[in-house]
């Protein structure tokens, strides 16, 4: 069983990271072309090739189901066609965000790539949900899916010890996730994404 975290230290710990993560120079860049009413779709695009990271998300979101497009999409212009500059913009956002607390070296049960995917799967869902109940700013709902779990990156990296048996403890005692950190941290990642503030100011949302 993992030693107990306390509130307390939890506390300090999420007061330790606020302020990050900080957006980088693209991504701030990009921000500010999507708010400029003379942007062109190819000077959206001239940017975002600059980032390969950037480049490659972009292109799977565009290819992505819910789009639905009859071919493949294998250029960014015709990504930033397809999603437009708001989901552009906010898939920015989020990527940003979530690269900030990843540091590549966390637990071998925590697949980074598959928490991206469900991350992405949760902000297209929450898109069409604000879509469907006409929320009036629908580019929140799909940043608010895509940065629910925030809160598993942070346990992840400032807590990796803990976390990675929380890990094993979910696969051994097969339980959900939000049990074993339950039972081993005694607040779940859910809490501690609650908890913790960004330099990006992310939306609030009420509850339905």
């Amino acid at each position: 069983m993992v030693r107990g975290v306390s509130e307390k230290r939890l506390r300090r710990i999420t007061e330790s990271i606020s302020g990050l993560p900080t957006l980088p120079v693209m991504v701030t860049q990009m921000l500010g072309l999507v708010d400029n009413p003379k942007t062109s779709a190819a000077d959206l695009t001239r940017l975002i090739s600059t980032d390969q990271a950037m480049t490659a998300k972009i292109l799977k979101l565009a290819n992505s189901a819910f789009y639905g497009f009859p071919r493949q999409i294998a250029t960014v212009s015709l990504a930033v066609v397809v999603l437009g500059f708001d989901t552009v913009k906010d898939l920015g956002l989020s990527i940003s965000v979530l690269e900030g607390f990843a540091d590549g070296d966390s637990d071998d049960l925590f697949d980074w790539e598959r928490f991206w995917e469900h991350s992405i799967a949760c902000g297209v869902s929450a898109k069409i949900l604000a879509k469907h109940l006409r929320y009036r700013t629908v580019g929140e709902a799909f940043v608010g899916g895509v940065l629910h779990d925030i809160g598993k990156l942070i346990l992840s990296q400032y807590l990796k010890e803990a976390f990675s048996e929380v890990l094993h403890l979910a696969r051994k005692e097969e339980l959900f996730i939000s049990e074993a950190e339950t039972q081993a941290l005694g607040v779940t990642h859910a809490e501690v994404g609650k908890g913790t503030t960004f330099t990006v100011k992310l939306p609030i949302y009420p509850e339905q």
